[in-house]
């Protein structure tokens, strides 16, 4: 009796700690909007134009887009006890579809930026040729199509474990699976490349401390925001990894399981939503061009 009432505790408070994550979920979605749309009108007053800005221009839009759908529709949603994401319906696949597609866009638009910014340091003389911002509108209209296309190939996926293609398979197995393929080339395989990326800058500005010019200034302002991608991805990664080995071994701490599942997008949301703060804080060149929105 007392085991019984002890566990009901936690799942009260579990289940009340849930409510207070879906509403921080919701308050860094409208903040992360409104920052990406500053974020935007920044890029546009530089006093120059390269790739690099311009997808950073283009990851703004993706992310508000991808924020909207996992901060309003899947934190909001629950707050409100309303889930939209259930995937019995064709609205609702509609629906994920869109979302996912758009937030795995909106990270690969992070992780070729700091590809390109590695192109810029390795190869600054052909960068300086063909570094052009209808480059970067037509490798951004390429992510978006990669992105759905991906989360597209996801969902025929899950269709199948789901189904009794897979006769012989555990419920263990199906879980594998999808998670393989989702958290694989989702999540894993960008933070490895930024990762790398970020390795690659700490190097370059080092062997270059003594110089002040345009591309070390940028490097700087991307490697403050490529660091905390990475922080934030991992931190969603780790949950997401829990959320499954936990969700797979018992079927109790439901309320725990949730609270997991609802700090990971909070994580997620927060990775599109700080962008402004990063470069805000760590480019001189884009608090020059901020302050030139109010002239």
């Amino acid at each position: 009796m007392l085991n019984s009432t002890q566990s009901s505790l936690e799942d009260y408070l579990a289940y009340r700690l849930v409510e207070y994550v879906n509403l921080t979920g919701l308050f860094i979605t409208s903040f992360g909007i409104l920052m990406n749309i500053f974020c935007f009108l920044t890029i546009n007053k530089f006093k120059f134009k390269n790739s690099s800005l311009t997808l950073i221009k283009c990851q703004a839009i993706w992310d508000s887009i991808a924020i909207f759908h996992d901060g309003y529709f899947e934190l909001g949603g629950i707050y409100f006890n309303f889930n939209p994401y259930n995937l019995n319906g064709i609205f609702c696949k509609v629906l994920w579809f869109h979302s996912m597609g758009s937030t795995l866009t909106a990270i690969y638009h992070m992780v070729f930026v700091a590809l390109d910014r590695v192109f810029a340091i390795h190869y600054p003389i052909i960068y300086k040729q063909r570094s052009k911002p209808s480059v970067a509108y037509k490798l951004s209209l390429i992510l978006a199509v990669f992105g759905y296309g991906l989360i597209s190939q996801n969902l025929v996926t899950f269709e199948i474990v789901k189904s009794e293609c897979i006769l012989a398979a555990s419920v263990t197995y199906k879980y594998w699976f999808i998670n393989i393929i989702g958290v694989g080339f989702s999540f894993a395989i960008p933070f490895t490349l930024v990762f790398l990326s970020n390795v690659y800058f700490l190097q370059s500005l080092r062997r270059r401390q003594k110089e002040n010019s345009t591309e070390r200034r940028l490097t700087i302002m991307l490697l403050t925001n490529s660091i905390a991608f990475c922080l934030l991805m991992l931190a969603f990664i780790s949950l997401n990894t829990a959320d499954f080995f936990v969700g797979t071994t018992t079927m109790e701490g439901r309320a725990f399981l949730i609270l997991i599942g609802r700090l990971k997008f909070n994580f997620l949301v927060l990775n599109s939503s700080a962008n402004f703060i990063f470069y805000f804080v760590s480019g001189s060149m884009f608090r020059e061009a901020f302050f030139r929105i109010f002239k």
